[in-house]
């Protein structure tokens, strides 16, 4: 199967070729304490932004297509407040090492999110959790020229895929901001929040304490003392009856 393209990018320049307004896409990280997690991001547009793009006829969500990012395992719900839509995207990863592969899925090769990663690695008394990457948007691309199947159709309209892909991405470097927040176990939310040409740090890290095993641990720690307290007594004891 196909793997989904940038569709973060692709769904910020619909909107950016609706109106010149700024555009926020945000998206979340959720991690668990086994690793496992989920990756969300939320794009809204206007009621005018929708009346413009539903001049055609034909509805938003049939001309947002994501069947390649529900065919991918993705939840994909639309939902129309006031006149206005808002798209909310997510899916789930198992394994830390599958976080990259589902960033990858949502943002693309040439979207904001690049190089994330997460680590994790479990200890007895703690786990310690390292997310890596960056929100850049200071060198964003749209992707256009390469996707054969778009380009071919812009072509066949006599449409120059240059100087289209060129207006857009001006568009996009100018105009796109991204807001992300990444929960980690053992430490609050951490928003970052990306502004248009600027690439953003969005490495952080935390500790899990195992508090279970800590307990279990300064709990064996006592009995063992009183123990030794006990086992001490009886020495005493028993060397006081031997004296007397």
């Amino acid at each position: 199967m196909r793997a989904p393209r940038a569709r973060l990018t692709a769904l910020v320049l619909v909107v950016l070729l609706l109106s010149a307004c700024e555009v926020v896409a945000r998206v979340n990280i959720d991690v668990r304490d086994d690793g496992s997690g989920t990756v969300g991001a939320v794009i809204e547009l206007d009621a005018d932004a929708v009346r413009t793009l539903e001049r055609t006829g034909e509805s938003l969500e049939d001309q947002v297509r994501l069947g390649d990012l529900e065919a991918a395992g993705w939840s994909v719900d639309w939902e129309r407040i006031d006149g206005g839509a808002t798209l909310r995207l997510e899916k789930a990863f198992a394994r830390p090492e599958d976080l990259a592969g589902v960033v990858v899925e949502l943002s693309g090769d040439h979207g904001p999110l690049r190089d994330v990663a997460l680590h994790r690695n479990e200890q007895f008394l703690q786990t310690d959790f390292d997310l890596v990457g960056r929100v850049d948007l200071s060198a964003l691309e749209t992707g256009i020229t390469e996707d054969p199947e778009l380009a071919a159709a812009l072509a066949a309209e006599r449409i120059d895929v240059n100087a289209v892909d060129a207006q857009l991405l001006d568009q996009l470097r100018d105009a796109l901001r991204a807001e992300v927040a990444v929960s980690l176990p053992g430490r609050g939310l951490r928003l970052v929040d990306a502004e248009p040409g600027v690439s953003t740090d969005l490495a952080t890290s935390s500790t899990a304490r195992h508090r279970v095993r800590i307990g279990l641990l300064a709990a064996a720690a006592i009995l063992v003392a009183a123990a030794l307290v006990v086992l001490a007594s009886g020495r005493h004891n028993r060397r006081r009856g031997t004296t007397a």
